[in-house]
Parts: C-alpha cells; structure tokens; sequence
C-alpha cells in the first residue's frame, strides 16, 4: 500500500513532463523526478532491515555460539531471501513512476530504469546490515543512525552540489554516494541519444537552450 501511494505521489507532481521547448525545464524537472525515485527505492527498504535485524541478533548468536551456522551466512541468507520481495517491490514503484512521469518510451530504457531502482534497493539492503551490526541489537540506534549516515550521502547526489565543487576534504563523501551513482545513470538512460521534439527552437531562445539530450549530459 506504501509503494501504491508513495509511487502515485511522485506520478501526480512530475505528471508527463513535457518532451519539448528548449530542454532545460524538462533536464530541471527530470533531475528532481530520477532522485526522489531513487530516494524512495533506497530509504523505503533501508528503514525495514534496520528495524528487522536487531531483533534477530539473539537468534544469531545463539545459533553461532552452537556452531549451526556462521555469521557471514545468516547476512547472505537473509539478503537472498529477500530478493524476490524487493524485485516485486520495486518493480510496481518502477512501472507506476516510470509511465506516470513520462520517460522515453522504449522497453530497453524501461527495464534499465528498473535495474538501477532494484541495485538501489539492494545497497540500501546492505547498509542497512551494516547499520544493524554496529548498533547490534539496539533497534533505536540503529534507527537513529540512518539519517546521520545517508543524508550525507544524499547531499552528495549531484543534484545540491556539483562534484566540481565539492572541498577537497570531503571528497571521499563524494566518491562512496550511491545516490550520484544511481542519479547519473538515471539521467544517462534518459538523455543519452534522446533529440528533443523542440529541435529549432533554441535559434531565438534567449534562455539556455539545449536540443539534444546528449548536451544536457
């Protein structure tokens, strides 16, 4: 029901951007559109792993304390047996999102849109192991550590700030954001190759003008 709502909210706010003009309010709008599709894809598996696993911590160390088990397996179990889940999960936010929105309409463009938002998911999977192991099987903390460490990252997306800008001292914030990842091959798979239908347009356009995707990249 999350996934139904949240994905027909983003529909509704970025309703068929419109394919023409001079390209910079569709690169505008696009760029806002793609990061708050990823952010949702990421937060919304993140926050349950977080919540989940403190939980089972007890589980853990009993069995491994009896030997049934090693730990490396009871993370990779868990990881893997969520898959299917998650597939489904960001399968329905892909296919609402995607057609609502109004991406390029072709199958290839579709289902490397939904590749990015499950690869997405699934990092997000996994820092949310990480957060859980260092908070063990304190469940607040491990809440309370999520935003500390993802709004950073997101801050880092590319879309705030300009990687040419970033200071030197936080250039390793940069490097490890998967939201600059995940954000630039969204707007790879949209732009690359795409001809605008305001082709012509931009000879007595005063605003920055762009006529192929290609230059918005």
């Amino acid at each position: 029901m999350q996934t139904l709502v949240m994905a027909t909210l983003f529909g509704l706010v970025y309703l068929q951007i419109d394919n023409d003009g001079n390209g910079q309010d569709r690169a505008q709008n696009f760029a806002g559109a793609t990061l708050m599709v990823t952010i949702n894809a990421t937060f919304s598996t993140l926050y349950p792993v977080v919540q989940v696993l403190p939980a089972e911590i007890v589980v853990l160390i009993r069995d491994h304390d009896n030997h049934m088990y090693k730990t490396w397996i009871f993370y990779a179990s868990k990881f893997v047996a969520e898959i299917p889940i998650v597939s489904a999960y960001v399968f329905l936010l892909s296919l609402i999102t995607y057609f609502m929105i109004g991406f390029r309409t072709d199958a290839d463009a579709f289902f490397t849109y939904y590749a990015i938002l499950l690869v997405s998911a699934m990092i997000a999977r996994a820092l949310g192991f990480f957060i859980s192991a260092v908070a063990f099987d304190n469940a607040q903390l491990a809440l309370a550590m999520v935003t500390p460490i993802a709004v950073p990252l997101m801050l880092f997306s590319g879309v705030f700030l300009n990687s040419e800008n970033v200071p030197v001292y936080l250039i390793w914030l940069d490097a490890i954001s998967m939201f600059k990842y995940e954000w630039e091959a969204m707007m790879i798979n949209e732009f690359d190759g795409l001809v605008l239908a305001g082709v012509g347009g931009c000879v007595n356009s005063s605003r920055l003008c762009y006529e192929t995707g290609n230059q918005i990249l």
